[in-house]
């Protein structure tokens, strides 16, 4: 037995075969009863009790063998703040007992429903004839034996594994029994201890669980987080779904028939470089799967959601053509376009869609010439375009003969009134390009790397997806593709109807509205934060509060988020100085309005960064944290400057993603808490010692405070996103804050009942969102796969594309009528209203048909609907919408 081993955590499954070695065997065995087999999350926990208890007695960095296979996943999530936990990598404890993971894989090709037992199983009652008996002691025999023969219906072989360590005959006589019983064929197959000895000496491959640094990238991309279902071919091929969201990657492989879960994973955002938390999850998650069999790749990203709130993206020139100046400057429309680079030219329609005046190019092409090398994309708003993209099409042609930079128009994204919100909306299009076309081919870099040859696709904001082509150039539609996602796989994960849907993740936090089995959504177009859009998505809500949201202690006021930083445990556990540094001042006196100078830190995530400027103090900060990292305080006394003067400078180099923060989150105090035990609990613990004592705060007091302010937000987005229907009008906020804050004492209490559940998702949903139900009388539910349920319902949607118009006459009464149709070809005009109508039925059908395809859909159906306005003597109106709906078209299996 390898002499490292300090410490065996067992379980009794493997009871026999370990006491025929214990010649060999020179360290205590702690043993977990099999029957937990059954519930991986009960064995989970108390392989955990077991690995605590040993911390306590144990030396730093002794290695404690976990003699388990990982089935149904107990083993993903063990963490330990010392330890050196190994456990062998396979999918469960079937391998261990036959001898070797060549010959459980030999038999499953050749004999996949095979159910396995050996003597161990049989006396602990986990097996189909004691679970039947079981069952028949509940519910009486004939239901009993129904539950029964659907549980093992997919069996062939009751299979007994004899490894020469215990009574081979009355096991045989049980499995027979068995084998009678339920109408399967009887098998037997020489087990080995060859497999158990290799363990035990570390002869194969581990899994390690280690607490230090050096190995943080074990612990960030949990590497024993890969959960195997089955190994069995999948007949109709694999569907991988990825979400690249702001603090996590996660993935999921999903098989195509049954839609079940054959394996998960998830890893941390590499935000230097996407490809390389893309690849690790891609990696990792086709371990034990074929690629070949993959069939099609989706990807849902709250990317977009998380650089509007956080005010990111790209540099765009805006061109407005038509609007009036003074009105824009009368009502402070320029905080609505995400841009400080804008012109004014003259051009546009009229709400007839007639041209108010000529459009002025050789000034837009100054304008281009001045910018084209400062911006990243241009975007282009014309006044009416909607009904009549005439102006916005000759600009876009102009520029691309000036540039090959993006051009995006408002005609292209929106067919709605509202001049300012289309032209915000054109701006933030414009903004995500470039960060969205870097993420679609860092994925596809990666599926070539891995051969995957399937078909990628992008989740939009609506529920729907397209492929990754038509993403590029309209990257505004994934806004909520994330939240989208995740309202799909919840409800795909609980099969609820009815339910809101809140996905809590590390930077925002997301809710929809599920009623009668279908998504709610938002006609007029979304809003992210405070930023209203065109964008028809799900009519969800979104605040900038997640589990890295970052927590400002005020003079005698909290706030969280919206901004994203890292959380002091986890920089702690990459940097072991910052932990020191935390300590040094942890129980130093400062004034409140000091506090953050001392738990704020700012780092360089991309290691060999070069940067050049002309602000001299700007490289001194980047030379000063290329490193290691600092906080504020420190950071001003290395530089000799003042600490507002530094705030500033390092604001800017944050702006354009040099640097990062880090500091005081949600998830800090889930680690506080005990909750969480990820990364460096005792730095978490120190920063808010710190905070409590420099702003006089108890500690049980300043954490209720701080989840109170949390769940207002949710809270807030709940009761927003239930709308008109429910609340309309009323005061949100004041109502919120009634419930979160009321006093034991007071005279009048809000109780607010919500008749449909709650569905909470994302990676702290468990923590944070559970507790809405101490303020809201409802139930949430928590479903398992609830931290990836976004890759969930990334490959279980399908290809819907819209598109609208109407039809006007303004002149019935006229003996010549003319009839107008406002499409995407602009103003065409009929003597019929039925000529009209079909004319955009006809075209609108032919290009939907066509953008379907470009899409990825196949099996393309196309509904129609239209409203009829025909009250008014003199004037109609028909508005019409078209929908297609698609398959996504797969390769191959």
């Amino acid at each position: 037995m390898n002499n490292d081993i300090k410490l065996i955590i067992a379980c009794e499954v493997f009871k026999n075969e370990l006491e025929s070695l214990k010649s060999e065997i020179s360290v205590p065995i702690i043993w977990i009863e099999h029957s937990l087999h059954s519930v991986p999350n009960k064995l989970r926990r108390k392989i955990q009790e077991e690995i605590n208890k040993a911390e306590k007695e144990m030396e730093p960095g002794s290695k404690v063998l976990l003699m388990f296979g990982n089935c149904g996943g107990a083993l993903n999530e063990l963490h330990t703040n010392m330890l050196h936990l190994i456990y062998p990598e396979v999918p469960d404890c079937t391998p261990i007992l036959l001898g070797s993971m060549g010959k459980y894989t030999e038999l499953q090709n050749h004999r996949p429903g095979t159910y396995y037992f050996n003597n161990s199983w049989i006396e602990s009652g986990n097996n189909p004839l004691d679970k039947n008996r079981e069952y028949a002691l509940k519910y009486g025999e004939e239901l009993a034996w129904e539950l029964s023969n659907e549980i093992y219906k997919n069996y062939t072989h009751f299979t007994l594994i004899n490894n020469g360590c215990y009574n081979i005959e009355k096991s045989r006589e049980f499995v027979k029994e068995s084998c009678r019983q339920f109408n399967k064929e009887y098998s037997e197959e020489m087990g080995s201890l060859e497999f158990i000895a290799d363990i035990l000496n570390n002869r194969c491959r581990m899994v390690h669980i280690l607490p230090d640094s050096e190995k943080e990238e074990n612990e960030f991309e949990k590497e024993v987080n890969v959960t195997e279902i089955n190994s069995k071919k999948h007949s109709e091929g694999l569907l991988l779904g990825v979400d690249t969201g702001g603090t996590y990657t996660d993935g999921v492989i999903l098989d195509l028939n049954t839609k079940s879960v054959v394996s998960t994973y998830k890893s941390i955002t590499t935000h230097y470089d996407l490809t390389v938390g893309i690849k690790r999850v891609i990696e990792n998650i086709v371990k034990n799967v074929n690629t070949r069999e993959i069939r099609m790749v989706s990807i849902s990203t709250t990317l977009a959601t998380n650089m509007m709130v956080e005010g990111k993206g790209g540099r765009v020139a805006l061109i407005l053509v038509g609007y009036d100046r003074e009105i824009i400057k009368k009502y402070n429309f320029y905080k609505d376009f995400s841009t400080d680079i804008y012109g004014f030219f003259t051009g546009g329609h009229d709400v007839k869609g007639k041209e108010k005046a000529e459009v002025d190019i050789e000034e837009i092409k100054e304008f281009v010439n001045k910018y084209k090398n400062k911006v990243d994309a241009f975007a282009v708003s014309s006044y009416f375009s909607v009904y009549n993209p005439s102006h916005e099409q000759l600009i876009k042609k102009s520029i691309k003969e000036i540039t090959d930079k993006p051009v995006v128009c408002g005609h292209e994204l929106s067919g709605q009134l509202n001049a300012v919100k289309r032209a915000a909306t054109t701006v933030i299009n414009a903004k995500l390009i470039p960060a969205i076309n870097r993420l679609i081919e860092d994925i596809k870099s990666v599926m070539r790397e891995k051969e995957i040859t399937a078909p990628l696709y992008i989740v939009k904001g609506d529920g729907s997806i397209v492929s990754a082509e038509v993403a590029k150039e309209k990257p505004i539609e994934t806004i909520l593709s994330g939240p989208a996602a995740s309202a799909i796989g919840a409800r795909a994960l609980t099969e609820k109807d009815d339910c809101v849907i809140v996905d809590m993740g590390g930077t925002t936090t997301d809710v929809g509205l599920y009623k009668q089995g279908k998504l709610k959504l938002n006609p007029s177009g979304i809003k992210v934060d405070q930023i209203y859009t065109h964008v028809q998505a799900m009519d969800m809500v979104t605040a900038g509060i997640g589990g890295d949201s970052s927590i400002h202690f005020g003079i005698n006021r909290i706030t969280v988020g919206p901004k994203r930083i890292m959380p002091l445990c986890r920089l702690a556990y990459k940097f072991p100085c910052v932990k020191e540094i935390i300590e040094a001042f942890s129980s130093m006196y400062v004034s409140p309005d000091q506090i953050h100078d001392y738990i704020d830190f700012v780092y360089i995530e991309r290691i060999g960064i070069k940067y050049t400027s002309e602000d001299p103090l700007e490289i001194e900060i980047i030379n000063a944290i290329k490193e290691a990292p600092l906080n504020i305080q420190s950071l001003a006394s290395k530089l000799n400057t003042t600490i507002v003067k530094l705030r500033k400078k390092i604001e800017n180099l944050y702006n354009k993603g040099i640097i990062e923060y880090a500091g005081f989150t949600p998830t800090d105090i889930a680690h506080c808490e005990d909750f969480l035990k990820k990364w460096d609990i005792d730095t978490s613990k120190k920063a808010l010692k710190f905070i409590c004592f420099n702003s006089s705060s108890d500690k049980e007091k300043l954490i209720t405070k701080i989840k109170k302010e949390i769940n207002k937000k949710i809270l807030s987005c709940i009761f927003d996103v239930l709308g008109e229907e429910y609340i309309n009008n009323w005061n949100l906020e004041g109502i919120v804050s009634s419930i979160v804050h009321h006093k034991k004492d007071a005279l009048l209490k809000l109780n607010p009942e919500l008749s449909i559940p709650i569905i909470a998702v994302g990676a702290p949903a468990e923590f944070y969102i559970k507790e809405i139900e101490n303020y809201i009388k409802t139930d949430v539910i928590i479903p398992t796969n609830y931290d990836v349920a976004n890759a969930v319902g990334a490959v279980s949607a399908n290809i819907s594309l819209r598109l609208k118009g109407k039809v006007e006459c303004d002149n019935k009464l006229a003996e010549n009528q003319i009839f107008r149709v406002y499409s995407y070809l602009g103003i065409k005009e009929f003597a019929s209203k039925q000529d009209a109508y079909d004319f955009f039925i006809n075209t609108g059908k032919d290009k939907l048909t066509a953008e379907a395809k470009i899409a990825g859909a196949d099996d393309i159906i196309i509904n129609e609907w239209k409203e009829e306005q025909d009250e008014d003597r003199y004037f109609y109106q028909m508005d019409i919408e078209l929908i297609a709906f698609g398959r996504p078209i797969l390769s191959n299996a």
